[in-house]
């Protein structure tokens, strides 16, 4: 919480619990959840169109791009396998397509994320 006095002699302070500070005992691993949902910016995709289905398996940090010829991709955060593709609308009327994944138990990171990092690519 930021601390402000009301005659401002110094500058404001951000004060907050240390981590660190805490015992072992306090701090609590969070499981990841069942379900993760990525949402794209972008109209559906005609079905034939698609370039992933329901039940293809995604890795964490793949590059997934919903249909061809189009520029729009995520990168997924969790390992497991795509149950369902929705369209769905987003802020302001946006439309979007909602890709749902049920996470596996064991991550398996993608090896294409890795070396992609390694090389250093600059755009203007």
């Amino acid at each position: 919480m930021i601390k402000r006095p009301f005659v401002a002699i110094t500058k404001p302070k951000l004060r907050a619990s240390r981590v660190w500070g805490l015992p072992k005992e306090v701090l609590v691993e969070i499981p990841l959840p069942k379900k993760a949902t990525f949402v794209v910016k972008g109209p559906f995709p005609k079905v034939d169109e698609l370039m992933i289905g329901i039940g293809d398996r995604v890795r964490t940090g793949q590059k997934i791009r919903l249909a061809e010829g189009r520029e729009d991709y995520f990168i997924s955060s969790v390992t497991g396998a795509v149950s369902n593709i929705s369209p769905r609308s987003g802020y302001m009327g946006q439309t979007c397509t909602a890709v749902s994944v049920n996470v596996s138990e064991k991550d398996q990171p993608d090896e294409d994320f890795g070396r992609a990092a390694k090389t250093r690519v600059f755009r203007p």
